[in-house]
């Protein structure tokens, strides 16, 4: 059960990592809009990683639950 709370709890950190990439204010890093970019983008990566790695770590779980009954 603990590894299955630490699978969701890393799956959404990694969610909320892209989240504070993506919404990092661009006075962080003063004018350096092509560092922004690349940084909001590679946020947006992490979001859409962690939102497809923690819906298949829920399926793939059920499924595996169904199976053992």
């Amino acid at each position: 059960m603990f590894l299955i709370l630490l699978n969701y709890v890393v799956r959404s950190l990694v969610i909320l990592i892209g989240l504070g990439m993506l919404l990092l204010p661009s006075e962080a890093f003063g004018k350096r809009a092509e560092f922004m970019s690349g940084l909001r983008l590679f946020g947006l990566v992490a979001i859409l990683f962690g939102i497809y790695r923690l819906v298949t770590f829920h399926f793939n779980r059920k499924k595996y639950e169904e199976d053992e009954d």
